[in-house]
């Protein structure tokens, strides 16, 4: 399965790499990729192995303040961030936000704003990697580090090589590929506790991680203390951000 699907959407990329015309095709795919598609491969990208295993895992160590609380805090956000954001790229079309960087500010604020994200990507993918290549290595018995390699060169060879409309079409079939995987998920915890789903959720609220003295359901805190984690404040200003 997994062979057949890095195959799949390298081939996309490949695919759509014949339809590569201008600047325009290549990192707005023209504006023709229907809205739901566009919409579906935002959602997409932020989903990862972190999404899979990191997430869960500090639950399952800690408690639920900064996977569940963070997310519905991004989710209040959006809004505001459409209403600022959404008339500023409708009336400019710029090709990317370092062009819109020069164009309000100066040549060398485009480039600390492109350093600047590249930092975080590097940090974000990385850790992304690192996470797949332990996953991968548990299911197939092969080295972590060949892992993240493979996913790496074939990761970065569907999208040089198919442009935007290639990240949006394979992250919609990573999409369909995640939520599936949820599903299955959730029916085999149910089956493993009889469809009994408070049950479950009584057996996280009496257990109290050793690492942070709460339930793991614990959901806010608005301690001020810079040594707690996941505070209510620290996770505000992080999406504000």
């Amino acid at each position: 399965m997994i062979v057949v699907y890095l195959v799949a959407v390298v081939a996309l990329g490949a695919y759509f790499s014949g339809r590569q015309r201008s600047l325009e095709e290549y990192f707005h795919a023209s504006g023709t990729i229907p809205w739901w598609a566009v919409g579906i491969s935002i959602l997409a990208t932020g989903l990862s192995p972190i999404s899979y295993l990191a997430g869960p895992g500090w639950i399952f160590a800690k408690d639920s303040r900064a996977s569940i609380v963070s997310t519905l805090m991004a989710l209040a956000l959006v809004p505001l961030a459409a209403a600022i954001w959404l008339p500023l790229w409708s009336r400019l079309r710029v090709l990317s936000i370092y062009e819109y960087l020069e164009l309000r500010y100066r040549t060398w604020v485009r480039s600390a704003g492109a350093v600047l994200f590249l930092m975080f990507t590097i940090i974000w993918v990385g850790t992304a990697l690192g996470t797949a290549g332990m996953g991968f290595q548990q299911v197939t018995g092969f080295s972590s580090h060949w892992c993240i390699v493979c996913i790496a060169v074939l990761g970065t060879a569907y999208t040089v090589l198919g442009g935007l409309r290639a990240v949006i079409w394979t992250d919609v079939i990573q999409f369909a590929v995640f939520m599936i995987g949820y599903g299955a998920i959730l029916v085999t915890l149910l089956q493993f506790y009889d469809w009994q789903p408070l049950e479950i959720y009584r057996i996280a609220t009496e257990t109290i991680s050793s690492e942070t003295g709460y339930p793991h359901t614990k959901l806010i805190s608005f301690e001020l203390d810079p040594n707690i984690e996941a505070t209510f404040w620290v996770l505000l200003f992080s999406r504000v951000f």
